[in-house]
């Protein structure tokens, strides 16, 4: 439920014992947006990190934010180094969790960083990298965990909110038009970003943020009754074999599998 992400969020804000709240799944399915929204209802300021980080950025980042709510967000580059820093902010050892750099560093002495520190804030991870959730597994336990993957039904939930914030009365029409497992780009930045040109009266530019899966949409609208006989048809209409159509069947059956 797209509620648990809030739910996790804010606990682990408030908990003692607990340090870093962990949410995985399917890219699109809103996970930044929730955190965003927990940490605004908190009135709590989170520094976000977007994008590939180095060991030695993570460590002076979490300095320079060490007492405060620290976001990676599509965490996607994790190794054994990020991996240790990250054990330091969660660890308590002797009451404290504390934070080392082991080596010498002429950017932190010249940022007058220290090479070892104590971190008393909270971390939160998201992410949609199977690899990396498998290399993030010995940390969970010090983690609340959500497995975030919202349906149709959820996702329109979190669309409908974005377009009563742009005071946009058109949601029904976006919904039933676009709100479907067969439109490509559908994620939330997307959608703020067609709430933007709207916005603006720029209804062409908005609608150029979408487009159709054709193969998706041949799977939803069509009337035959066996897989043998979608099969045929996916191969006259597509030009494309055997093996494509049951990858594509396959990612359809999934979607379809989690409330799509």
């Amino acid at each position: 439920m797209i509620e648990d992400i809030k739910v996790a969020v804010k606990t682990c804000l408030h908990s003692t014992r607990f340090h870093a709240t962990y949410i995985y799944g399917e890219t699109s399915s809103g996970k930044t947006y929730q955190v965003e929204q927990a940490l605004q209802e908190e009135g709590i300021k989170g520094h976000f990190i977007t994008t590939h980080i180095t060991p030695l950025a993570l460590y002076c980042f979490l300095y320079e934010h060490k007492d405060g709510v620290v976001v990676l967000d599509d965490l996607d580059n994790l190794n054994d180094s990020l991996l240790s820093i990250l054990k330091g902010a969660l660890w308590v050892v002797n009451g404290e969790r504390q934070i080392s750099w082991l080596t010498s560093s002429n950017s932190l002495s010249e940022r007058q960083i220290p090479m070892t520190f104590e971190y008393t804030g909270k971390i939160i991870i998201t992410c949609n990298n199977m690899t990396t959730h498998g290399k993030i597994a010995p940390l969970l336990a010090r983690m609340f965990v959500v497995n975030q993957v919202a349906t149709k039904s959820e996702f329109s939930q979190i669309c409908k909110s974005i377009f009563e914030e742009y005071s946009l009365t058109n949601f029904e029409e976006f919904d039933e038009k676009y709100i479907n497992l067969y439109t490509e780009g559908l994620h939330l930045r997307n959608v703020l970003k067609y709430c933007e040109y709207i916005k603006n009266g720029s209804v062409r530019q908005a609608e150029l943020i979408f487009s159709t899966n054709d193969i998706f949409k041949y799977f939803e609208v069509s009337q035959v009754s066996s897989v043998s006989q979608l099969r045929r048809g996916f191969e006259q209409r597509f030009a494309l074999g055997r093996s494509s159509f049951f990858r594509y069947w396959k990612k359809y059956k999934d979607l379809k599998d989690n409330g799509w």
